[in-house]
C-alpha cells in the first residue's frame, strides 16, 4: 500500500503540472483507467478517486484541496 501511496503523490504532481494542458490530462487519465482495469479493492478505490480528479481538472472544476 505504501508504494501506491507514493505513485498517487507523483500522479498528483503530475496532474499538477498538467493543469492547462487538456493533452497530457487526458494522457494521464489513461494512464489511471489502465491501471484501475488491472487493479482490484481498496487499490482500485483509490485510483477511481484519482481519476474523478482528473475528470475534474479536465472539465475546469478544480476541487479546492489541491
Amino acid at each position: 500500500m505504501k508504494s501506491l501511496n507514493t505513485t498517487i503523490q507523483a500522479l498528483r504532481r503530475e496532474l499538477r503540472a498538467s493543469i492547462g494542458d487538456r493533452g497530457k490530462l487526458s494522457k494521464l487519465h489513461t494512464i489511471v483507467t489502465e491501471s484501475i482495469n488491472n487493479s482490484y479493492g481498496e487499490e482500485k478505490e483509490i485510483l477511481l478517486q484519482f481519476r474523478q480528479e482528473i475528470k475534474d481538472a479536465l472539465n475546469c472544476r478544480v476541487p479546492g484541496n489541491w
